[in-house]
């Protein structure tokens, strides 16, 4: 036997598997990728074996790791993007794996909770967290039926999906079905490829089981209007541990997405018992859908008269600079903890630093394509108050922007309060400069 290896199963994009490879590495661990060939070749040489494939089903994954067995001992399966597939639930199947080998893998049922949004929704009203009124439409009919006992405005979204695509604000019965109209048109041609899962049937308890179609179905919810937060936690076996609020400062809401310009932590709108039950409503929902062992990330709005209420939980870090955020308010060191999660080791609790202010900027592409130039992000880093620029898609990438958050790049930044946080990020965002074709 070689050596001892964790296995990154990975349909999405590659960038993580070198993470998790250097992370691995200082365990001494090896990391093995599986994925879709790359247009180019994989450089890094912190990944120990690249296995290219499109068959993602059971069987061949199974295949795969019979592979893997002849040269390394398997300790652990991961992957961060587990779409709807047309050969199965990735996670589903990753999950299969890992119990017949005695390793701990999350909850698949509690993952595609977190996958599809309506199931997201499902779970909290089963579980009687407090939520908002929704519905699934599958066509016009259905939809104006939904919208008009939810009661206008509402937010008409994707079952499955990212980086806040094809998201719809509609105030009556003409916005609701030309938004529609529209996102069943653009779907399709989305550029985050997480929105465009495959058919899939789902059981949601002992007796019900349902069917979407991601292509042909949206979410329709009330709309939550208020203040916007984020919350990171980590969740050890079966202990959920918010970790760091963030508080979106500049939300714009546009025809068809949201972009978050910019986030500041510790939260400055918020008083120390709004913190508190903001903390508390994620660690609740967390529960609910049922996740274990893994990063979450929760995104809610603090509706007044109400309290917090959940847009969104995804079974992973956040983009940008969160895993500076967590590293800056806390001592835990996040890629060791995720290798410790995939082992199925105990996290300890972390422990909370106190740290100046810090914000977080976000670089967004003005529109969809291939970006063929990107200036000033050199400059932004040799700014004396800069402590990390994340650069997301560079040079000769092709970014999302026309209908979805086109993430270009994320500052991570020591600012002395919100009026400040404002001011340097109007100084950052001068300085960038992106040719897009």
């Amino acid at each position: 036997m070689e050596n001892a290896a964790i296995v990154y199963i990975d349909t999405m994009g590659l960038g993580m598997g070198e993470t998790i490879a250097r992370a691995a590495r200082e365990r001494g661990l090896s990391t093995i990728l599986v994925a879709p060939r790359p247009p180019s070749r994989v450089k890094d040489s912190s990944i120990a074996r690249n296995i290219y494939t499109n068959d993602f089903s059971l069987e061949g994954l199974r295949k795969i790791l019979r592979t893997v067995d002849r040269s390394f001992e398997i300790r652990g399966l991961y992957s961060c993007f587990g779409s709807f597939r047309v050969e199965g639930f990735l996670h589903g199947n990753v999950a299969a794996l890992a119990a017949e080998r005695g390793l701990v893998y999350p909850s698949p049922d509690a993952l595609a909770a977190a996958t599809n949004k309506f199931l997201t929704r499902y779970r909290l009203a089963s579980a009687g967290v407090p939520d908002v009124p929704f519905g699934l439409a599958q066509d016009e009919d259905s939809l104006l039926a939904i919208a008009q006992d939810i009661g206008y405005p509402v937010i008409l979204k994707p079952v499955t999906g990212v980086g806040s695509s094809l998201i719809y604000k509609c105030n009556n019965n003409a916005q609701a079905l030309a938004s529609w109209r529209e996102a069943l048109k653009q779907i399709r041609y989305a550029h985050y490829e997480q929105l465009r899962m495959a058919p899939h049937t789902v059981r949601v308890d002992q007796y019900l089981a349902l069917f979407f179609d991601p292509m042909r179905s949206m979410l329709v919810e009330r709309y939550l209007p208020g203040r916007e937060i984020s919350v990171e936690c980590i969740v050890t076996g079966s202990r959920v541990i918010p970790l760091v609020v963030h508080d979106k400062l500049t939300v714009e809401e546009r025809s068809s997405t949201v972009l978050e310009h910019l986030l500041i932590a510790p939260p400055t709108r918020f008083t120390p018992s709004e913190v508190r039950k903001i903390r508390h409503h994620a660690v609740i929902a967390i529960g609910a859908l049922g996740l274990r062992n893994t990063f979450c990330h929760v995104e809610l709005r603090w509706v007044e008269g109400e309290g917090p209420r959940v847009l969104e939980i995804n079974p992973r870090i956040g983009a940008g600079c969160v895993t500076d955020s967590i590293e800056t308010f806390t001592d835990l060191r996040v890629d060791s903890a995720r290798i410790s999660l995939i082992l199925g080791k105990t996290v300890r609790y972390p422990r909370i630093r106190k740290a100046p202010c810090h914000a977080m900027v976000f670089i967004f592409a003005p529109k969809s394509g291939l970006i063929k130039k990107l200036s000033g992000l050199r400059e932004i880093n040799q700014i004396p108050f800069v402590r990390v620029v994340r650069v997301m898609c560079g040079v000769g990438d092709t970014v999302g922007g026309d209908n979805e958050e086109g993430f270009i790049a994320g500052i991570w930044m020591e600012v002395k309060n919100e009026k400040d946080a404002q001011r340097a990020r109007r100084r950052v965002r001068s300085l960038v400069k992106a040719v897009i074709d």
